[in-house]
């Protein structure tokens, strides 16, 4: 106590110390507490959306759209085998026939090519760039760190130049699309006119997606039922969902 004060410099800093200590363990465990829900309520609406499934008892030969990772996984898990578009890590399907089945289905739920951009645009996440679309269709395919890029191109942005340049080997996970390959990507989808993917029977929509509230589907084709927050269904109306 004494040393206290007689130096109120080094007591000042002992209570800001400590007052700082305080909110960064509150903010902290704010944090954790708000993820945890949040995974929770997750985890509570997907079950929700596969026990209408389990339910319904519907045709595992259906076609379906979705492009919810988790769901996609749910499905294969329950036996359905006929996705419109799914994710690189769920199948042997190569890069071409990934890439046209994502723009068939943009194109069939008349989503525009800005919607494409964004859903193939190079995201900064924390300590790295990484894109969770990419990264799920295409697995480490752009990965991107001092010691490879995709086809040891470096037709970045400067920023993404010099991030690149300063990630350790280690990043294994890192990925960050050439210049080159987004213009490809997209002038891929701006010339793809044609839709030759049947018309799935259930589409699932997934509302925490950037691109939910674009999506344009035919009301004379399908019906729509809201199944929580998170997800919603369009039964085609020849499986007798609408009522």
């Amino acid at each position: 106590l004494n040393l206290f004060l007689k130096n109120s410099i080094f007591f000042k800093f002992v209570i800001n110390s400590f007052i700082f200590f305080l909110i960064c363990f509150h903010a902290f465990f704010n944090f954790t507490t708000f993820n945890k829900n949040v995974n929770k309520i997750e985890l509570i609406h997907m079950n929700e959306l596969i026990k209408v499934f389990q339910t319904q008892n519907f045709n595992q030969n259906f076609s379906i759209l979705t492009f919810d990772g988790k769901v996609q996984t749910n499905l294969i898990l329950q036996g359905y085998k006929n996705l419109n578009m799914i994710l690189g890590i769920n199948t042997s399907l190569n890069d071409e026939i990934l890439e046209k089945k994502i723009i068939e289905s943009f194109r069939f739920l008349k989503l525009e090519v800005d919607d494409f951009k964004k859903f193939i645009q190079n995201k900064k996440h924390g300590w790295r760039y990484i894109n969770s679309n990419i990264g799920n269709t295409f697995y480490m395919k752009y990965q991107a760190n001092t010691l490879t890029t995709f086809k040891k191109s470096m037709d970045f942005s400067t920023e993404e130049k010099m991030f690149i340049r300063k990630s350790s080997p280690l990043h294994s996970q890192q990925l960050i699309i050439p210049k080159f390959e987004i213009n490809r990507l997209v002038t891929k989808f701006l010339t793809t006119r044609e839709i030759n993917q049947k018309k799935p029977k259930i589409i699932i929509i997934n509302n925490n997606d950037f691109f939910s509230k674009n999506v344009k589907i035919d009301k004379n084709l399908y019906c729509h039922k809201i199944i929580n927050e998170t997800y919603e269904i369009f039964y085609n109306r020849a499986l007798n969902q609408c009522i």
